[in-house]
């Protein structure tokens, strides 16, 4: 299939809001249009029986689940890159906000198991980054039951069980 056939199924599949396409979150217009987009499916149990995969991995479906309710709230939904390489899940700003330095946007990361020691150091790692870079002082990972605050030099993250996550009220 070519690029342009894919970009125009892509198109369409949008347009008919069965996937959502996410770019990476950069003041540069040029980065945003030639890096690649992370996708999300509008029905993750659609998504996961189309994948064809023997084995279900509940996190890529933890965090479609999380960009749905992430989506929700905003329209303005991007994924992070740190420049050590270390990637956000999701960088969001408030609806109708446009990115620019001098707001400060929302970090989000989901893991849907925080037990495993690598894991954890990763997924910290990744948005100590993300809060640094980005001048931010409270960040989010969303596990599955995993509740606590860690206290960094760059600021505080949350982490907050999935269902508590998605019972939260718009602030």
């Amino acid at each position: 299939m070519s690029a342009e056939m894919v970009a125009a199924v892509t198109g369409y599949l949008e347009d008919a809001y069965l996937i959502y396409t996410v770019e990476i979150f950069s003041l540069n217009t040029s980065v945003r249009k030639t890096n690649p987009k992370k996708v999300y499916c509008a029905d993750h149990a659609l998504a996961l029986a189309m994948s064809g995969s023997m084995t279900d991995d509940y996190g890529k479906v933890l965090e479609n689940i999380i960009f749905m309710q992430l989506r929700r709230e905003t329209d303005k939904i991007y994924y992070g890159k740190t420049p050590s390489g270390y990637e956000i899940d999701f960088v969001t700003l408030e609806r109708g906000q446009q990115i620019s330095g001098d707001r400060l946007p929302r970090l989000v990361q989901v893991c849907a198991d925080m037990d495993e020691p690598e894991t954890r150091e990763r997924e910290l790692r990744a948005l100590q980054e993300g809060m640094s870079l980005y001048g931010v002082k409270n960040a989010e990972i969303v596990a599955e039951n995993t509740e606590e605050t860690v206290q960094g030099a760059e600021g505080k993250i949350h982490i907050i069980p999935a269902w508590k996550f998605l019972l939260q009220e718009e602030e």
